[in-house]
């Protein structure tokens, strides 16, 4: 950030921003947050920076836009301009010595970034492993190949796919709620102990396989059948009835996901019934190529439905041996979907009929009865063996 700091710095020196009648220049503040602050970062990831200063607040929109235009117009020899986006919030596209892309952005509802970038964390930091960041990162991967992430273009921001996958890690029993664990940090401020803990409910490690990949795109799909809550804060994902939503001409209506901390608050204010179509779509594909190639049982069909999932092009991508590790020899037939209609889900057989499910420790297909498919995720000897150690060897 020393150099944006610089940069800016020069930009906004010039006499036309002197505060009068001090005829002194504001002191330039630099922020970063989103995916950097969250821990759920890529390699090809964007720096999100919040520019602001010492003295004052910037609220008018024009004022924010006249600030930009002046780094806009001197970058300074470290960064070229990529475009400056004039929208309800300004951003200012940079690229760094040629290959890390920074957002510029100013605006008061930029501060409050920071409650989403801290329960985002202490979500994640909740998990029992690092699988559920690794499977964050996963499905954003997959996001950015298919170029479903783009908030002026009217589909989901980056933070509405962090929110989608912790509450689908949430329905696996993998991740608490996040008011429980505000609840925790009260209580333990109260009691003025001096040692943390994960939570008192028991949770799943997370083992991103492509059953829970598959599941997970399964889940996205159900939520474009029909207007769907889905609240990170209470760990609940339920559909919704909104007068007038009818889907027009096929278009699936958008999703309400709601800011952890700020009730009815949608943080996917910029999806648009175009966008969310698109996505549901992709998912829907991404869905049936998973399903396909597991039940081919063929070790080309996984990395030909890996690396389209997970870079868009059927190549490989260049971060998908460092998140999935993926089998080099057939699985064994107990591995399996069971499927006897031959399509359809794999996962699950036919309603009113037995419900099969992988394990997702040790892969042994096992069955489960209707009432505990939120718990089905891994075996009963799994299960056993987890609430005997409370933990995985």
């Amino acid at each position: 950030l020393k150099e944006l700091q610089d940069t800016c710095t020069a930009a906004l020196s010039g006499e036309e921003f002197h505060v009068a009648p001090f005829d002194w220049s504001p002191d330039v503040r630099l922020e970063p947050f989103g995916s950097v602050k969250q821990g759920t970062a890529l390699l090809n990831s964007d720096l999100d920076v919040r520019l602001s200063f010492e003295q004052f607040a910037v609220r008018d929109e024009q004022r924010q836009i006249r600030y930009l235009e002046a780094v806009e117009a001197r970058p300074g020899p470290h960064f070229e301009v990529l475009r400056l986006v004039r929208a309800r919030l300004p951003v200012l596209r940079l690229r760094f010595r040629g290959h890390l892309e920074v957002d510029l952005s100013m605006g008061e509802e930029l501060a409050s970034e920071g409650e989403v970038d801290l329960a985002v964390q202490e979500l994640l930091y909740a998990s029992p492993d690092s699988g559920a960041r690794r499977f964050v990162r996963l499905v954003k991967m997959f996001a950015k190949a298919h170029s479903l992430i783009d908030a002026h273009g009217g589909y989901l921001n980056s933070v509405s796919w962090v929110f989608l996958s912790i509450a689908f890690l949430q329905m696996e029993s993998c991740l608490p709620p996040y008011h429980e664990l505000q609840q925790q940090q009260q209580q333990q401020q109260q009691a003025n102990s001096s040692t943390t803990t994960r939570g008192t409910r028991p949770l799943w490690p997370v083992r991103p396989t492509l059953s829970l990949l598959s599941r997970f795109f399964a889940f996205v799909d159900r939520c474009a059948t029909e207007p769907h809550l889905v609240s990170v804060s209470e760990g609940q994902v339920r559909a919704i009835h909104r007068r007038n939503h009818g889907s027009r001409g096929g278009v699936p209506p958008p999703p309400m996901i709601e800011h952890p901390t700020k009730a009815g608050y949608n943080v996917a204010q910029c999806l648009l019934p175009k966008g969310w179509a698109e996505t549901a779509e992709r998912c829907r594909r991404a869905h049936t190529m998973l399903a396909s190639a597991m039940r081919a049982c063929n070790t080309k069909n996984y990395a030909a439905a890996i690396a389209w999932v997970l870079s868009g092009d059927g190549g490989e991508g260049s971060e998908t041996g460092q998140v999935l590790a993926r089998d080099e020899a057939c699985p064994a037939p107990k591995r399996r979907r069971l499927d006897p209609a031959g399509a359809g889900d794999p996962e699950f057989l036919p309603v009113n009929g037995p419900s099969y499910r992988e394990c997702a420790s040790c892969g042994i297909v096992h069955r489960c009865p209707s009432w505990m498919e939120k718990r089905a995720t891994y075996c009963p000897k799994c299960r056993r063996s987890y609430n005997d150690t409370r933990s995985w060897s």
